[in-house]
């Protein structure tokens, strides 16, 4: 879990070393790229600086949800809340994707996040094109982008940004789609989320 660039720079000092003990023993070797998994939230706040020093980007989107929400996954209290349409992960990802971007280098995606269809599209929708995923949710995934194109996606992504909450952001992804993405999505997803209880006045 790199959360400085102290840890990347003590690696390729590492990496050097090594590199100049082949050298010296006449060893041929290559190069090897050094990249940064953005796992918590202190990565993903200093993207734009590891961008420029890495050589890619892999976003572990499991621990970045706990951390950033600061909810543990194994607790059956919890784990519903720690969503990754909440806002503030899809903004640590925004902005982590436009630093890889701009510094010209490759960004993945691993963990549940690249196998739900719904978060798919806002993901491909900020710029990722390379989504690690369990083998059982390939099929459905490819057949979710088949449907879409990457403009419409970028266009949602920009919205759901700007939304309040978790339950907004995954309606609004619902909504956008339901007609072509009905038989995947299923029901329950496009069903909208229950209003807010209504508050008392004090007189």
């Amino acid at each position: 879990m790199v959360s400085s660039l102290t840890e990347l720079r003590a690696v390729r000092a590492l990496v050097a070393r090594a590199e100049r003990e082949l050298d010296e023993q006449g060893i041929p070797h290559g190069k090897v790229p050094i990249g940064v998994m953005i796992e918590v939230p202190a990565a993903a706040i200093i993207a734009d600086l590891f961008a420029r020093e890495a050589d890619f980007f892999s976003l572990g989107t499991n621990d970045l949800v706990q951390y950033a929400l600061a909810i543990d996954r194994g607790s059956h209290e919890l784990a519903r809340l720690a969503s990754p349409f909440d806002p503030s992960i899809l903004r640590l990802i925004h902005f982590t994707v436009r630093a890889a971007q701009q510094h010209d280098i490759p960004v993945s995606v691993c963990g549940a996040m690249a196998s739900d269809p719904l978060a798919v599209l806002l993901l491909v929708g900020m710029g990722i094109r390379d989504l690690s995923m369990e083998s059982a949710a390939i099929a459905e995934v490819k057949e979710t982008l088949r449907r879409v194109t990457c403009d419409e996606c970028a266009v949602l992504a920009n919205e759901c940004v700007q939304l309040g909450t978790a339950a907004e952001v995954e309606l609004a992804v619902a909504e956008a789609f339901a007609t072509r993405l009905s038989d995947i999505l299923g029901s329950d997803d496009l069903t909208p989320p229950p209003p807010p209880p209504m508050r008392r006045s004090m007189a």
